[in-house]
């Protein structure tokens, strides 16, 4: 037995403070990493577009204005056209629908693209997009789709 083990002031656990002579210290903190201040992320970038789609009526209830604007009219039959399929994510039928998708895609994926980078980000909302609006088409070829609900909730399933 060493002469400091029964003495209050000597390591005796485990949880003292490193000053107090026991504990564990902290590793010392990892250097910065440098990131280009330019980049643009994806995120914004959608928002832009939604915004731009707002602005140019893209946000309306009245069907033929979006379908004017690039929505699919009623089909009969499975025909997709390209754009049918990618001007519609940026459509939305009222102001109520178009606030709830932007707050969905900015609260999502923007959590997602500080770990997985705009490009992952970028596939999965257009995938998860077209994959939702060629879904509707199948399913319902009479009815008009439009929004980024698909691609926002496939960019939350990816997060």
């Amino acid at each position: 037995m060493t002469a400091n083990a029964g003495r209050a002031g000597s390591l005796t656990s485990p949880f003292q403070r490193p000053e107090e002579g026991g504990g564990y210290s902290a590793p010392p903190p990892a250097p910065p990493v440098d990131r280009p201040h330019y980049r643009v992320r994806f995120t914004w970038v959608v928002v832009g577009a939604l915004l731009l789609a707002a602005a140019l009526g893209g946000v309306s209830t009245d069907p033929a204005q979006l379908r004017h604007l690039g929505a699919r009219p009623p089909l009969y039959g499975f025909n997709p056209r390209p754009d049918h399929l990618i001007l519609p994510l940026f459509l939305h039928f009222g102001w109520t629908h178009f606030l709830c998708n932007l707050w969905s895609w900015l609260v999502v994926a923007a959590s997602l693209e500080g770990v997985a980078g705009g490009l992952c980000v970028a596939y999965v909302f257009f995938f998860s997009g077209i994959a939702s609006l060629l879904v509707a088409l199948f399913h319902a070829p009479q009815t008009m789709s439009i929004g980024c609900s698909g691609a926002v909730f496939g960019v939350w399933a990816a997060r």
